[in-house]
């Protein structure tokens, strides 16, 4: 089993939050009644916007053809989080392990 890391700076859309004023209802206690007040909470918004990352990195493991296989595949793709997987499972399944994007910089270290 050969191993081999990719890892570097990518962009990447993360959905974009907006504050709201909402009433909620509370209970205090079973005798202190009940009361309505406002309350500010944090939505997700369909907009979408750019940031750029560093904190993503692929770490396989396999045989040389499917390490070389993987590398090609991941230079389209962009990590979730820090991944460790068979070189072969991504190949199988790349959209459990990255969305499409476009790496800044990469670097690949074995």
């Amino acid at each position: 089993m050969k191993g081999i890391s990719v890892y570097g700076a990518f962009e990447a859309y993360e959905p974009v939050y907006q504050r709201y004023r909402v009433w909620c209802y509370h209970r205090i206690g079973p005798l202190a009644g009940e009361r309505w007040y406002k309350r500010r909470v944090r939505k997700k918004t369909s907009r979408m916007k750019k940031v750029v990352r560093t904190d993503g990195r692929y770490e396989f493991t396999g045989s040389g053809k499917d390490l070389y296989r993987a590398v090609i595949e991941a230079r389209k793709r962009v990590p979730f989080d820090y991944i460790e997987v068979e070189a072969e499972e991504l190949l199988a399944h790349p959209e459990r392990y990255g969305e499409p994007g476009e790496w800044v910089e990469w670097r690949v270290v074995s």
